[in-house]
């Protein structure tokens, strides 16, 4: 952001693209330190606009080019629009004045990949996942179920209920019936028995 007061009826617009211009290299630049190419960055321009005399500012979206007279009528009347919304009023015959000029540096990146985690030939959970068993109360009943460390559970393992899955966060109660299988990214996916 950079603070610049002129009034938009009289600001020499190849000016004004010219310090846009340094606010995208300071901001490519920052991005290219952190290794994202300039092939993948992104610029937004915005402005504060305000009417002459008034004390609040409002942002507007700004063309990605300055340098000639379209963009001006285009900032006048983007600002016009957007003070009509956010203010229900707006004066298109009254002159207007920038404040600030912004820019948004949007950097892409690759998206990450998911990680797996590691396979179990069979079904059954290992010995490993397996916690002591325990009395859980099931709709007002005591029932006895199979407890399961969920960290140290297996892509392909499948649990049915009763079970109660822990992890730090919180537990999974599995009622008798209900399937829990573990998808390649740790996923529990569950299958209630009432919708098998």
């Amino acid at each position: 952001m950079l603070t610049h007061f002129a009034q938009l009826a009289n600001v020499a617009m190849d000016e004004l693209e010219s310090l846009y211009r340094g606010l995208e290299e300071q901001g490519l630049e920052e991005l290219r330190r952190l290794g994202i190419g300039a092939d993948r960055v992104v610029f937004e321009r915005a402005a504060d606009v305000r009417y002459v005399g008034q004390e609040h500012a409002v942002a507007v979206a700004v063309p990605a080019s300055v340098g000639d007279e379209m963009a001006r009528g285009a900032i006048k009347q983007a600002f016009d629009e957007a003070h009509q919304v956010r203010f229900s009023h707006s004066a298109p015959n009254e002159p207007a004045e920038l404040v600030s000029l912004r820019v948004s540096v949007l950097g892409r990146m690759e998206k990450p990949a998911l990680p797996h985690i590691p396979t179990r030939r069979d079904l059954q959970p290992s010995a490993e996942a397996q916690r002591p068993s325990r009395t859980v109360i099931h709709d007002d009943e005591p029932v006895e179920c199979a407890v399961f460390d969920r960290p140290k559970l297996l892509a392909g393992n499948h649990i049915t209920g009763p079970a109660v899955i822990e992890e730090p966060a919180s537990s999974t109660l599995l009622r008798s019936g209900d399937l829990a299988l573990v998808s390649e990214w740790g996923h529990l996916l569950l299958q209630l028995r009432e919708l098998r």
